[in-house]
């Protein structure tokens, strides 16, 4: 019997909720510009957006950095401490740097003991500033899990951040959609309506996204697919750049993300609660269609089972 309920869970999403369908999608390079069009619809609603964003804000906005490689990083790092090895006298300490067993090792070995221990403290510094200096260039970022592991994940925020100059005219585009162009749920409804329709693609073919499951808001836009971490990420940057006061938060799950923004709560938005701050829930992955505070049974037991970080955005 408990194997049956389960079942029964799993499977009333997929009959009660609505799919934002994509109808119609193309992309173009004219001279000077990348053109996109869309159409969706919802229920018995059809959606039209059209925007046209010129060369110079586009190339501004990062492409998807390749899959992380701890190999490539500890090459890296290995690399930094070589050159600093160079600086030192022989004389006063000499310095082995090697690899073993998957690990970057160095030790030191000097007549001053204090010397020794004054080296070994640089070589770290070192080591940790190169590792870092490794991360920011590739768009990622340390982060304990929500079942306390330690990982390092992509930099949600900086791909946010840094693509939002190149969604102004996308913006205006959805103001044009909107009955009351100041009215700001119904901008973040839109936006969410337009990508749930987008196909869902883990992307995991190395060959389409650098052996990454996760894709930067300017491929998800040129290639027309993502998973529930890329959407989420457009859906941050198309935020900032419609009210850079606006607060957000990325919902990390185990095996899903969505986004939270701290706008004011209806009485049914599902929220999530940080330092007294209600954020409500925005789920873009699709191909489902959730409206603002909306979101599946299962995100919203992990959520309630508190097996979720989040991540200011």
């Amino acid at each position: 019997m408990k194997r049956r309920f389960i079942l029964l869970i799993l499977l009333l999403p997929m009959m009660n909720v609505a799919a934002a369908k994509q109808t119609q999608f193309a992309y173009t390079q004219a001279q000077g510009t990348h053109d996109f069009s869309y159409q969706w619809r919802v229920n018995d609603r059809t959606f039209q957006l059209d925007f046209s964003i010129p060369n110079e804000q586009f190339n501004t906005m990062p492409a998807t950095r390749p899959a992380f490689s701890n190999d490539i990083m500890q090459r890296h790092v290995q690399v930094a401490l070589l050159k600093m090895a160079q600086e030192y006298d022989v004389k006063e300490a000499r310095i082995n740097i090697f690899r073993r067993s998957g690990t970057l090792q160095y030790t030191v070995k000097s007549t001053d003991e204090a010397m020794a221990q004054k080296t070994l403290d640089a070589l770290q510094n070192k080591a940790n500033v190169a590792k870092q200096q490794y991360l920011d260039e590739q768009f990622y970022t340390p982060y304990v899990s929500p079942m306390n592991e330690q990982a390092v994940k992509h930099d949600h925020a900086k791909y946010a951040q840094q693509s939002t100059a190149g969604l102004k005219t996308v913006i205006d585009a959805i103001k044009e959609m909107q009955v009351n162009p100041a009215d700001s749920r119904e901008f973040i409804a839109i936006s969410l309506s337009w990508l749930q329709s987008i196909p869902y693609d883990t992307l995991e073919n190395r060959i389409s996204s650098n052996g990454a499951g996760f894709v930067s808001p300017k491929d998800l836009l040129q290639q027309n697919k993502g998973d529930c971490d890329s959407k989420a990420t457009l859906l941050a940057a198309l935020l900032r750049a419609y009210s850079s006061s606006v607060r957000q938060k990325m919902v990390l799950l185990p095996k899903h993300a969505l986004l939270a923004v701290a706008v004011r709560p209806k009485p049914n938005d599902k929220v999530v609660t940080e330092n007294g701050i209600e954020y409500v829930l925005l789920e873009a992955a699709g191909p489902g269609y959730f409206d603002i505070g909306e979101v599946a049974d299962s995100t919203l037991m992990g959520i309630r089972n508190r097996q979720f970080i989040l991540e200011t955005m």
